[in-house]
């Protein structure tokens, strides 16, 4: 338990948080950020306030890729202090991926992406956006240079709010 992010990780190379778990704490479960070729594998994730994974790594003026990932990781009840723009896995820059993830229980998104090159695919993600609208589980903002982003073969169910519940605008 932190009241911070758990783990903080700022221009390293081959850096893996591997079988780990993380939870009950304040901010973000890793931060990774100017780092190349480093990520979280095979992990759980529960009980964040302000998301799950950030990842920020790569060189979007001469395209390289940073080879930043979070893969066969579980994410669950993320974002409990932070309800909006705290998604589980947040990839920037170029060349970062987030595989085979299993992503559950938020208000709003489970993955925002930014930059260029990415890969998003075989996640699952349910029972996200239950609190907001205009929003998505793999969401990105507008920024037309932004491109190349792969996403595919995710598995995305029971999403919105729950039945009967309704959103209330003010």
């Amino acid at each position: 338990m932190t009241r911070g992010d758990a783990i903080s990780i700022d221009r390293a190379r081959g850096i893996s948080i591997v079988r780990c778990a993380i939870r009950w704490v304040g901010g973000r479960a890793v931060v990774i950020a100017r780092s190349t070729d480093s990520g979280v594998a095979d992990s759980r994730i529960t009980g964040t306030g302000e998301g799950g994974v950030v990842l920020s790594g790569g060189d979007r003026a001469k395209l390289l890729a940073g080879r930043l990932f979070v893969d066969d990781t579980r994410i669950e009840e993320f974002s409990r202090l932070g309800l909006t723009y705290r998604p589980a896995i947040s990839l920037d820059g170029v060349g970062n991926r987030a595989r085979g993830n299993f992503i559950a229980g938020s208000a709003h998104q489970a993955i925002r992406f930014q930059g260029n090159d990415h890969l998003i695919e075989l996640n699952e993600i349910t029972r996200v956006v239950t609190d907001t609208d205009d929003s998505g589980a793999i969401y990105t903002g507008r920024d037309w240079t932004a491109q190349g982003t792969v996403i595919r073969h995710n598995f995305l169910h029971d999403l919105g709010p729950a039945p009967g519940f309704e959103v209330k605008g003010i």
